[in-house]
């Protein structure tokens, strides 16, 4: 959704700059061919929260595909545990 990870993508740029990290950032559009706007567009916003989790967790195994990627590391912060 417009505007939702703009932060966090420019903090995980820093990071692979001060860290020299390797990082390929792919869209819903590179993986799907729509994004998520199109989709809340079609669908609405009831429900979208559970599509997008859905899409994001089968972007992570098609990214890591497309990249060569043998493993995936994810990571959770406050509001992610307080919401699981």
């Amino acid at each position: 959704i417009s505007g939702y990870r703009d932060d966090s993508l420019e903090t995980v740029k820093r990071n692979r700059d001060q860290y020299g990290l390797p990082l390929t950032v792919l869209s819903y559009r590179d993986l799907y061919g729509w994004t998520m706007d199109e989709i809340v567009r079609h669908i609405g916003k009831t429900n979208n929260c559970t599509f997008c989790g859905v899409f994001r967790r089968q972007a992570l195994d098609r990214g890591a595909a497309k990249v060569g990627a043998d493993k995936i590391v994810t990571g959770h912060n406050a509001d992610d545990v307080a919401e699981t």
